[in-house]
């Protein structure tokens, strides 16, 4: 049956379906930093991170149409073909758990793991339409969102990624004449260029208000567009500096609501899952959004585990 949330996370577990209606949530940790994929080459995409169409088929299941969002099957049973869907990756018509898996898959450009505070900030309205007596407000509307990240030591990749700075990596070993890895840098430049948009995909935890119990979780900013700037604090006193890197979240828009999917398995958690459709459930609305929150759970090897069960 349909139900009137608009959300996939229904059977998750016990814990995060307790916690997330009263809880606290403490910051951001080991957040990870990639370049967007939305828009890539679906099969390009797929070929990166060594899937095989048959493994992506498997890992995505099926549509309510009898089709995988990425890959395309033919044949009968026996002796199925599969084959990668000649078009980009589009998120709208992904759900949040299959677009955290797709960033699993994928190597991160750099990761924060010292932050001291990420504080995520909403503001608007940025249009109001008045009228009638005293012109009043009737309708508002437009919301934007920042990120403001605080990281306590400074990191050349993540500094190149989101501040805008450029890092030359040359330096050579003296004792062996050979060349250091890339992470051996030796010049971070304070330049001219901008950063381009970047997806983050951090660690954290909520917090059951019942129980204190700490329930790890996912928290993702889809299109994060650094400010691009390099600001130091230099105290005299010796006080080390932080290194702020901030930007405006752009609205994505990505598919959320019942899904249309339900287990005929004996086996609930069998792997790969066993599917159907449900006609009884809608297919979800299209909503633009700013970031998720997710249970912790291992996207990359089963990204439909959090779907409804029935």
């Amino acid at each position: 049956m349909a139900t009137n949330s608009y959300s996939s996370l229904v059977n998750s577990t016990a814990a995060w379906n307790s916690a997330v209606r009263h809880f606290g949530i403490t910051t951001v940790m080991n957040a990870k930093v990639y370049d967007i994929i939305e828009g890539k080459d679906i099969t390009a995409f797929f070929t990166a991170v060594g899937k095989t169409a048959e493994q992506v088929y498997t890992l995505f299941g099926v549509d309510g149409s009898g089709n995988n969002p990425f890959v395309t099957r033919a044949g009968e049973q026996g002796s199925y073909t599969y084959a990668f869907n000649n078009e980009n990756i589009k998120f709208s018509k992904l759900k949040v758990n299959e677009i955290v898996a797709l960033y699993l898959m994928t190597t991160p450009v750099t990761q924060l793991k010292y932050l001291k505070t990420a504080n995520v900030t909403q503001e608007g309205p940025t249009k109001t339409v008045t009228g009638g007596q005293n012109a009043s407000p009737l309708i508002k509307y437009g919301k934007t969102s920042r990120l403001e990240i605080q990281d306590a030591l400074g990191n050349a990749e993540a500094m190149e990624a989101l501040m805008g700075t450029v890092t030359e990596y040359f330096r050579v070993n003296k004792a062996t004449e050979s060349t250091l890895e890339t992470g051996a840098s030796d010049v971070i430049h304070a330049a001219s260029t901008f950063a381009g948009p970047k997806a983050i995909l951090g660690e954290t935890f909520i917090i059951d208000s019942k129980t204190a119990a700490q329930v790890p979780c996912y928290i993702i900013f889809y299109d994060f567009l650094p400010d691009s700037l390099f600001n130091l604090t230099q105290d005299a006193e010796g006080d080390a500096t932080v290194f702020d890197m901030n930007g405006d979240l752009i609205q994505t828009n990505i598919l959320i609501g019942d899904n249309h999917f339900k287990h005929v398995a004996a086996d609930p958690g069998a792997v790969p899952p066993v599917l159907e459709h449900d006609e009884a459930d809608e297919d979800g609305i299209v909503v633009g959004v700013f970031d998720s929150i997710i249970p912790k759970l291992d996207y990359a090897a089963k990204p439909l585990q959090i779907v409804k069960q029935d």
